[in-house]
């Protein structure tokens, strides 16, 4: 028998890599504690409406705390015993700006605002990857019915596009958003989660353009003795190709 939901215990309820977790609560039948593989926590409530299972997220943990989602939960429970359905009245209750607030679009330029400028010095390829033409069909959607195929459609069409390195870019952008928004209560699980990428990649030695190496043996030569010197030793004595063209002795 599931025990009763304790601040301790749900603090201490760790997740499941590899699934997302339900925890029921012992003390209140249709309560649930959601643990996303990210370690991310929200409640919901389980109950039926006209016989067809529904489920109602209530919030993060622990913005939301538990006595706020128990009471939350007893009253959506009573709702339904009444004949209502508590997520479908949420939904209808949405002020046109709170719908528009989570469209694809206001979502994605939120994460950029709060999240990825803050921690991300490629903020802007994240930001060109969250807005470019291969999500624009996404942009006035609710972010909710964003799902798995669509986000597999976009890497498909960069596949097709013979663009396999740009899926996997695509990928790696679009993977931490959708772990932002279930951190944030936006979303209840990532339609990215398990995706893997689509094209193997194989890392290439990267040779400076004449040009390139032309401009390091200068700033070489403004650093000078002794960390600039051995710039340019390294370079003279290079294979590369032309380098007598580039240089002149030390």
């Amino acid at each position: 028998m599931a025990s009763s939901f304790t601040h301790r215990s749900v603090e201490q309820a760790k997740p499941d890599p590899s699934k997302r977790r339900e925890l029921a609560d012992g003390a209140l039948p249709g309560f649930y504690l959601v643990i996303q593989p990210s370690g991310s926590k929200a409640w919901a409530v389980r109950y039926r409406a006209g016989g067809v299972p529904r489920k109602l997220t209530l919030g993060p943990f622990p913005r939301l705390s538990l006595a706020e989602a128990r009471d939350a939960a007893r009253k959506a429970l009573q709702a339904a015993s009444e004949g209502r359905d508590p997520a479908a009245e949420k939904a209808a209750a949405q002020a046109p700006e709170q719908i528009a607030r989570n469209t694809f679009g206001s979502v994605a330029a939120e994460y950029i605002e709060r999240h990825a400028k803050a921690h991300h010095r490629t903020w802007r390829e994240t930001e060109r990857i969250l807005t470019k033409l291969d999500v624009a069909a996404w942009k006035s959607r609710d972010i909710k019915s964003i799902g798995r195929r669509d986000v597999l459609d976009v890497l498909d069409a960069h596949i097709d596009r013979g663009s396999p390195v740009q899926a996997n870019r695509f990928l790696t952008r679009v993977k931490p958003f959708f772990d932002w928004t279930v951190e944030r209560g936006i979303l209840d699980v990532s339609p990215a989660n398990g995706i893997r990428p689509p094209s193997p990649e194989t890392s290439r030695d990267r040779v400076l353009t004449d040009d390139e190496l032309r401009a390091v043996w200068k700033a070489a030569e403004e650093i000078a003795y002794p960390f600039g010197h051995a710039v340019q030793l390294l370079i003279a004595s290079s294979p590369l190709k032309a380098t007598s063209r580039l240089i002149r002795p030390i």
